[in-house]
C-alpha cells in the first residue's frame, strides 16, 4: 500500500478541499490519501461519499486532524497508523 501525504495546514478555505478533491482523483488501485488538516474537513466527506470514496479520521493530541482517503474498498483504513 501507498500512502500519499497532503499536508494542507498551512492553506485557508477553499484550497484545502480542492487539493483534497484533486488528490482523491488521482488516487490508484491501493493508495491512501493522508491529509492533514487544522479542522475535520466535514464538506470534503460529504463530496467523498458521493464519489465512491471512504475516509477514516481523527485528531492527535496536537489538535491536528488525520484523515485518511482510500477509492479503493479492499484498504482497510482502520488498520492503518499514520
Amino acid at each position: 500500500m501507498h500512502v500519499i501525504e497532503l499536508d494542507v495546514r498551512i492553506f485557508e478555505h477553499p484550497v484545502p478541499l480542492e487539493k483534497a478533491i484533486a488528490a482523491f482523483a488521482a488516487l490508484t488501485q491501493g493508495e491512501v490519501l493522508h491529509m492533514i488538516h487544522r479542522k475535520n474537513p466535514l464538506p470534503l466527506f460529504d463530496i467523498l461519499g458521493k464519489q465512491g470514496g471512504r475516509y477514516r479520521s481523527y485528531e492527535d493530541e496536537n489538535g491536528i486532524w488525520h484523515i485518511l482517503i482510500a477509492r479503493d474498498p479492499a484498504v482497510d483504513l482502520e488498520s492503518l497508523d499514520v
